[in-house]
């Protein structure tokens, strides 16, 4: 019963009181830009956005289905507090965050707390994942309607990949797949659930990645989830019709160098990823995290030049990463 009553808590309803201070308890340029609107901007029509359509178009379906109730579910008492701020579409699209944030909350306690670990400190794990949950809640001052899906899709991922790394098995491989693919569909961070299996499965240094059986080991493993990334990352690309084909929206780096804001938030990322390299046990730990690193260096090197740093929501996926390779034996279990 306790351990129903904590995931409820901890897993469910801390997470959803989080997402209702942050959208609604501080106002922002981004909600303040959006709170207004009865579809999403043009910009998530055209260019390299065009490619992450599965939540714009998902949310703008909702809307037409759920609109005409939405008057009615606004007068509860429950979301008066709500009624201060925005319109039925921007009031539809912080319910549709917040219940993918809370999914991805609640597969993240499963990952800490379900099962039995090999980490003796309980209060450290537990600081862990309250940090997990608060950094992800922080990053949402910046409203899109793809962020906490791809958060939620990154540790179903996740779940998937240390079942693979016990047991290795071509259902879980498939499954793993269509994660991927549907991931791409939403947003091209999908690519660091590649990075984060190719270094959990590599598990030693980056330097004999091509020792024949480390080769094997990674083809065995992660050849249906890369086939499934580029045939969905290619395939989308060519399906969707544009004049021309975008790999990234815009030239950001000047503003990413020069510009204040841009330069804190490379100053946050940059010391949590020292803090997690700091929170590695072992040597084996820290090659593992360096070389997630090295296999994200595309998705670095792209929200170096085509994202605005101050956006910390670009790092989250990058960052939750960092941390679980930092420490993976709290979330590999073992049969009790």
């Amino acid at each position: 019963m306790k351990k129903k009553i904590n995931f409820i808590c901890y897993g469910v309803i801390f997470p959803a009181l989080l997402s209702f201070i942050v959208y609604f308890g501080f106002t922002s340029k981004y909600a303040l830009a959006h709170a207004g609107l009865d579809r999403l901007p043009e910009l998530y029509y055209h260019g390299v956005y065009n490619y992450r359509f599965l939540s714009r178009d998902i949310l703008d379906g909702i809307y037409v289905w759920v609109n005409p109730y939405m008057e009615s579910l606004r007068d509860y008492r429950l979301f008066s507090a709500m009624n201060t701020l925005g319109t039925n579409f921007y009031f539809l699209t912080i319910l549709y965050n917040t219940v993918f944030y809370v999914l991805a909350c609640m597969i993240l306690y499963k990952l800490f707390f379900c099962g039995k670990s090999e980490h003796k400190n309980k209060k450290y794990t537990e600081l862990l994942y309250l940090f997990f949950i608060m950094s992800i809640a922080l990053s949402q001052y910046v409203t899109t309607p793809f962020d906490d899906t791809s958060i939620f899709l990154f540790f179903l991922s996740v779940y998937l990949i240390f079942k693979l790394k016990k047991r290795f098995s071509i259902l879980n491989s498939i499954l793993l797949t269509c994660i991927v693919v549907i991931s791409t569909c939403n947003r091209e961070s999908s690519a660091l659930t590649l990075s984060f299996y190719a270094a959990l499965i590599l598990d030693d240094s980056i330097s004999k990645i091509f020792e024949k059986e480390t080769f094997l080991k990674l083809i065995k493993h992660l050849s249906l989830p890369v086939v499934g990334f580029l045939v969905a990352y290619v395939g989308i690309r060519l399906f969707i019709q544009m004049d021309n084909i975008k790999i990234i929206e815009g030239n950001y780096f000047l503003h990413n160098i020069t510009e204040f804001k841009n330069i804190f938030g490379v100053l946050f990322y940059l010391i949590l990823t020292y803090f997690s390299l700091s929170m590695t046990e072992t040597a084996q730990q820290k090659r593992n995290l360096i070389n997630y690193l090295i296999f994200s260096i595309p998705y670095i090197f792209v929200i170096i030049y085509a994202g605005l740093l101050w956006e910390i929501r670009l790092y989250i996926p990058l960052l939750m990463g960092q941390f679980i390779l930092a420490n993976p034996e709290i979330f590999i279990r073992h049969e009790k």
